[in-house]
């Protein structure tokens, strides 16, 4: 067959057809699209904060009671978890049927607690421009993690030590259940929670370089949420929150509970920490606190990795600030001649 062709006129006028449509519209009215646009975005702006704020009073309601934790725990499980799924609700009911016994427990319970709790002191904080109102509520919790990092560490220990039977068994199931829970909340990002991304709070988290967002990492929490503040307003419970770590590390290393020897801890860790805690008493004027601490370190760990470091900061501490140059002293010029 052979191809078609328009006519000549016919297939100029197809082509110009665009052209001639292409035509911009009449003048905008810009001052009312640009109010309307202003009243948009304040409208946008507050049912946002609403949504924040009752997903937060939804949070702490659940945070005041166990129970009430592990009921919203198991909603958000099956609204993350479950949606989807073939047979959502006999999936939901068999999973929540298996972690019944763990689900009660009050070491499971402790640990959406403590989960919930600092998501909701996240929440907060990212809505705030005063970090320094979250130094209290921060080492709060961080006193609150401690206590349960321990007994988690004892509940391991006791668990294994425990004979072999059928109600040894059961337990350990349950244990394994509540450690699995710890992994997930709190050894985990917030914005990775199952809380989380259940009402969508993503948009609501504080960014991790300012804030730490792991609610197990007690090291990030009291750097990150406590330390770094206090440098800033240069507060004398600065050094303290050093002894607090070191003094928790060094518990936990005596008594087995650390994957390191406390050797290690002793020799290598602690030395560090001493470092850093005296760099910041440096930041609060205490000088002399300070050369004392390296002066102990450089005499008692030569051979750390960081002795170098001890020795470079231990000089400049030392080292008598340089006397201000005299100032030249200033001609006096002869009037009528040039200075």
């Amino acid at each position: 067959m052979k191809p078609l062709f328009l006519p000549g006129f016919l297939a100029v006028g197809l082509m110009l057809t665009p052209i001639a449509h292409a035509q911009d519209a009449p003048p905008v009215n810009a001052d009312a699209i640009l109010r309307e646009l202003d009243t948009i975005e304040q409208r946008q702006k507050q049912t946002l904060a609403s949504a924040r704020q009752m997903a937060i009073s939804q949070l702490r309601s659940a945070a005041v009671s166990p129970s009430a934790a592990a009921a919203l725990y198991a909603d958000a499980v099956e609204a993350v978890d479950f949606e989807g799924k073939p047979n959502k609700g006999a999936a939901f009911a068999d999973w929540k049927s298996g972690m019944g016994d763990a689900l009660r427990s009050s070491d499971f319970q402790t640990v959406i607690l403590l989960h919930l709790r600092y998501l909701v002191l996240s929440l907060e904080r990212a809505g705030s421009d005063k970090p320094e109102l979250f130094i209290s509520p921060s080492l709060a919790y961080a006193n609150d993690l401690i206590q349960t990092e321990n007994s988690f560490l004892d509940l391991k220990k006791k668990q294994a030590e425990k004979p072999a039977n059928e109600r040894a068994q059961r337990d350990k199931e349950i244990t394994q259940k509540v450690l699995n829970a710890k992994k997930d909340l709190l050894d985990k990002s917030i914005s990775d929670g199952v809380f989380t991304r259940w009402l969508r709070l993503q948009q609501w988290l504080p960014k991790g370089d300012t804030w730490e967002l792991t609610p197990g990492n007690l090291a990030g929490i009291l750097e990150k949420n406590v330390r770094t503040v206090m440098r800033t307003v240069k507060d004398p419970g600065l050094v303290q929150t050093w002894d607090l770590e070191m003094k928790v590390l060094a518990d936990r290393a005596t008594s087995g509970r650390l994957d390191f020897l406390a050797a290690d801890f002793n020799t290598m860790v602690r030395p560090k920490m001493i470092f850093s805690r005296a760099n910041d008493m440096i930041l609060l004027g205490q000088t002399n606190r300070a050369a004392n601490d390296i002066y102990i370190l450089v005499k008692t760990y030569p051979q750390h990795p960081d002795f170098s470091k001890w020795v470079v900061k231990l000089r400049e501490i030392l080292k008598p600030a340089a006397p201000a140059e005299a100032a030249a002293p200033q001609s006096v010029s002869t009037p009528g001649t040039n200075p």
